[in-house]
């Protein structure tokens, strides 16, 4: 899956996005894949975060994933592609201006099952931080990671994974190797 670079983005940090995307279609086999650009980076607790209670306390659903409530204006972008040929499709916006609550029953299952969801950060040159946020759902089930990374003299590391081991990530990058 190729994806564009623009000026905003770290070469390098591209890089991870592309190895992160190709790897989990290649391990997941999935029937369409979102692609979401976020404005900046953004950090593990977006992993899970459904909504807010009473505008202050936070709601995860690890249980069953909602679409991260990022809101509209943070949004570059959002494509879907069909996994057959990668060619972008129509597609419903995933992330829409509402109220938090209504967050709450948005399911990533209910958007599209047999699918990747990917989320990456923006503005990583300037920021020297990036992020990528993966969901999967298969078969009325799912599972995310996060993986958090920060730029160190040119190096993109990384510094935070969540929902996920370090050496089952390295699985999926081994995957990507495998496909060019």
């Amino acid at each position: 899956m190729d994806i564009d670079e623009e000026l905003d983005d770290s070469s390098e940090f591209i890089i991870e996005v592309k190895n992160i995307s190709n790897g989990s279609i290649q391990c997941f086999s999935p029937t369409a894949v979102y692609l979401t650009k976020i404005d900046n980076w953004f950090d593990y607790k977006w992993s899970g975060f459904s909504n807010k209670v009473m505008g202050a306390f936070g709601v995860r659903s690890f249980g069953r994933l909602t679409i991260p409530p990022f809101h509209p204006n943070r949004v570059l972008y959002s494509k879907k592609y069909s996994s057959t040929n990668f060619d972008t499709v129509e597609a419903a916006k995933l992330h829409v201006a509402q109220e938090s609550s209504n967050n709450e029953q948005r399911y990533i299952m209910n958007v599209a099952d047999n699918a990747i969801f990917i989320w990456y950060s923006g503005s990583t040159t300037e920021n020297g931080h990036g992020s990528i946020l993966v969901y999967m759902s298969r078969n009325s089930a799912n599972s995310g990671f996060y993986i958090g990374y920060n730029n160190d003299g040119g190096t993109w590391n990384k510094r935070k994974t969540t929902g996920m081991s370090l050496s089952e990530i390295n699985l999926i990058l081994d995957a990507a190797e495998s496909c060019g």
